[in-house]
């Protein structure tokens, strides 16, 4: 991904979805100027919590909704690299999509629309104190070309779209 981007020291990167960290802690160990935005206070706060006893001041956290898009620049500012990773303007993007394919052939614990291009699969989230509590989680999916035509309905050139192994 350091490759793919072009990151340097000189780049700030913005970690859409940050979660509790995991790649902006990352990129900011190794020298990167990065700012997390997730839409969980529970998240950035751990995020916050990490960087500052591992001494990162190159990591910023903000809880902010990714979808919208005054609040986050409000935040942020401008920046000159993105990504948005799970399990997961003239600048670069790394995305993490749910890949259509893999969904229909491997995940079977999951119910598939290919007309809507949507997972829905029932999981258990824990709070803090370990209390368990059924949710629904709802993903949207992507085929390759999907993705590709939407990058360059959006003004990306020539976008590479990539396979890799969950986590």
């Amino acid at each position: 991904m350091v490759d793919e981007l072009e990151l340097t020291s000189s780049k700030s990167i913005l970690d859409v979805g940050c979660g509790p960290g995991r790649h902006s802690l990352e990129l900011a160990r190794r020298g990167f100027r990065v700012t997390g935005i997730d839409i969980s206070e529970t998240f950035i706060d751990i995020a916050r919590s990490r960087a500052e006893h591992e001494g990162l001041t190159n990591a910023k956290f903000f809880v902010v909704d990714a979808r919208d898009h005054d609040a986050m620049v409000s935040a942020v500012g401008q920046v000159d690299r993105v990504v948005c990773l799970c399990q997961g303007s003239g600048g670069r993007l790394a995305l993490s999509a749910f890949n259509a394919y893999f969904s229909v052939r491997h995940h079977h614990e999951a119910d598939f629309d290919a007309d809507r291009g949507i997972s829905h699969e029932r999981t258990v989230i824990k709070d803090p104190a370990g209390l368990g509590k059924e949710v629904s989680l709802w993903t949207g999916c992507y085929t390759p070309r999907e993705l590709r035509l939407l990058l360059v309905k959006h003004g990306f050139r020539d976008p590479s779209v990539y396979g890799v192994e969950p986590g």
